[in-house]
């Protein structure tokens, strides 16, 4: 099993994922991963009508940025359905970085849910404050597209509270000083430069979260964004594979099709307000503010915090 797998399979155990099961994941996944127009592959309960079901069997999914006639497909590219005696679904669904530049003002505290980012990109969310286990130095985790901006980055590049362009001033916005990222969780940290106050109370709530663990597939999570502020999730898959992230999937928890998330959102903390847990990174989202179906792409929190050596 590839290193890059063990969150998977760690995901797999927690939902116990039946071995047969995993190992259908695996198969579509040599087989379909690298196609151009697939947008993820994970296991999941089935969709009708773009509509999870919360109960039955588990289900190898392929996501697509476009279902297509079975006519238009070669013999390879038509997913069978059964995968290895396991049951398979196709859904409809694209996953892009959370980027928007809706205007957010400067906060005289920082704390999780509020805007940040890299000067020369559009801004996202700060996620947590963390303790960096190399230096033992206090920092902000956010997503890897938040911190890091466009192209290539080098260490201790500012990030801005407000994110740009959500700030107007931007001389006196610097608030920390990147770190480093990890491209497979989609993750970063910045140092604080402690200019400002902070409070690990969560933006538009009275929640902290005090500890990590692994998605349970069916439940409910909650998550403060920048851009669409408290919102609630259900996951519907014990975790797969999106682009590079290895993480997981949620809709809205009451199929209502009500966004969940927008862009600007990415680096928000997915988390259990009763156990005050978290759970998942906000990294991806609908391709346009306006698409009827919501979704959202985090990578597994504690996955995160292995990859990128901190601790809360």
């Amino acid at each position: 099993m590839a290193a890059e797998h063990e969150i998977l399979e760690r995901m797999f155990r927690e939902n116990r994922v039946p071995e047969e099961v995993a190992q259908a994941f695996y198969h579509a996944l040599s087989v379909h991963g690298d196609r151009p127009e697939v947008t993820g592959i994970d296991i999941g309960f089935r969709e009708v009508d773009g509509t999870t079901q919360w109960e039955g069997e588990h289900a190898v999914r392929v996501h697509v940025r476009r279902k297509l006639p079975r006519k238009w497909l070669s013999r390879r590219e038509m997913v069978p359905a059964y995968i290895d005696g396991v049951q398979t679904d196709v859904i409809e669904a694209e996953y892009v970085p959370q980027l928007d530049p809706v205007r957010i003002g400067l906060q005289a505290t920082l704390r999780p849910g509020i805007s940040i980012g890299h000067p020369r990109s559009t801004p996202g969310t700060l996620g947590l404050f963390v303790r960096d286990n190399l230096t033992g130095e206090p920092c902000i985790l956010s997503c890897g597209h938040v911190l890091r901006g466009p192209g290539s980055i080098r260490e201790g590049e500012p990030t801005w509270q407000p994110g740009s362009p959500d700030t107007s001033n931007p001389q006196d916005q610097p608030v920390a000083r990147f770190v480093r990222y990890d491209d497979m969780s989609d993750s970063a940290i910045a140092r604080l430069l402690g200019n400002r106050a902070t409070d690990n109370t969560i933006h538009g709530t009275t929640d902290r979260v005090m500890g990590l663990r692994l998605p349970h597939m069916g439940e409910s999570l909650k998550k403060s964004g920048r851009t669409t502020d408290v919102t609630w999730g259900r996951v519907d898959n014990t975790g797969g594979k999106f682009g590079v992230v290895y993480g997981f999937r949620l809709v809205p928890h009451d199929n209502s099709g009500a966004p969940i998330c927008r862009g600007g959102d990415s680096g928000a903390i997915w988390y259990d307000p009763n156990s005050q847990q978290g759970v998942g990174l906000h990294c991806k989202g609908p391709p346009r503010p306006e698409s009827p179906r919501q979704y959202a792409i985090a990578c597994a929190l504690s996955y995160v915090f292995e990859r990128l050596k901190i601790s809360l």
